[in-house]
């Protein structure tokens, strides 16, 4: 008799006890503990070539492009229809400013308030809300170029590390030094920055293709995670096309704090693409700009003076 009065409670308390028990089965894996140690550190995933981070603004979530070659954060409000992602926050306030970002535009109202990123809770921050995005791509950004908001949220330094399909953002030098640790496959080559391409982030480098001698290209080389192509000027684009048809590889020489050379090279299977190889022209006669497609498999560490680059070593 107790056993089958017991079966009869359990039948009884099932369609209560069945919403808890889903609800638990549903709940999303627990962050690994390393991340949990390292509040600074924020998972990254990819869409169409670029990396986004999950963050929120006001309480409002977002998903955001990391871009190194912008310098505000930039959020569509919940009335923007042209917007690939828009958030839940109203945007009441007219829009007083233009923000133009690569193949982006957007008229944008600006409001203060509380950032957090991974476990970080920065307060004070301005962003830049828009109820319309122009352009090809129509993405929220968090922007790291030099300026404001990145000196809020790692004024010391940060890194990107790209490992393929997914990555790792590190704000801060603490955490920078951990995602260093188990991470990197070897040392870190540091870079000067040059002063006369800021807020972004400008290096001095040459272009060579293929077997040839003489470089194609001598100039500043931006470093733009929000990008996922390489840009050139025309006339270096015209130069490399030759080799771009033989699928031969393509060459950037950087030049190291230490004298040291730093070649990173691109073979085929980073610059081709179903629709053709991920190079595009740009009217800026002595600037390339290097796209995420050809930093995957590297770790970047920008601070004030340097660029550091560094290889990756097995995902985990």
């Amino acid at each position: 008799m107790r056993s089958r009065a017991l079966v009869v409670a359990l039948l009884l308390l099932l369609p209560l006890l069945l919403p808890l028990l889903l609800l638990r089965w549903v709940q999303p894996a627990p962050a690994p503990v390393w991340l949990r140690r390292h509040p600074g550190v924020v998972p990254l995933y990819v869409e169409n070539g670029v990396y986004l981070c999950t963050l929120r603004f006001e309480g409002a979530e977002a998903d955001c492009v990391v871009d190194t070659g912008s310098a505000h954060l930039l959020l569509a409000g919940r009335s923007c229809r042209s917007c690939d992602d828009p958030t839940s926050l109203r945007v009441n306030k007219a829009p007083t400013e233009t923000l133009a970002y690569g193949s982006q535009s957007s008229r944008v109202a600006w409001r203060v308030g509380a950032l957090r990123v991974g476990r970080r809770r920065i307060a004070g921050v301005r962003a830049a809300l828009t109820r319309d995005m122009e352009g090809e791509t129509q993405y929220n950004i968090l922007g790291l170029a030099r300026g404001a908001l990145q000196r809020a949220l790692a004024p010391r330094r940060f890194a990107v590390a790209m490992l393929g399909d997914r990555g790792l953002l590190a704000l801060g030098e603490r955490d920078v030094r951990a995602l260093r640790r188990r991470h990197y496959a070897g040392r870190v080559a540091r870079v000067p920055l040059l002063r006369s391409a800021r807020p972004m982030y400008g290096v001095a480098g040459a272009l060579r293709a293929g077997a040839r001698s003489a470089a194609v290209f001598r100039g500043t080389v931006l470093v733009d995670t929000g990008s996922n192509f390489l840009s050139c000027p025309p006339r270096v684009l015209d130069a490399l096309r030759p080799s771009l048809a033989a699928h031969e590889p393509i060459a950037l020489e950087l030049r190291t704090a230490a004298g040291e050379a730093l070649t990173l090279t691109f073979g085929a299977d980073v610059y081709r693409h179903a629709s053709g190889a991920l190079l595009f022209e740009d009217d800026e006669p002595d600037v390339v700009v290097l796209g995420s497609f050809f930093m995957r498999r590297l770790a970047l560490e920008f601070d004030d003076e340097h660029l550091g680059v560094a290889r990756l070593g097995a995902a985990d």
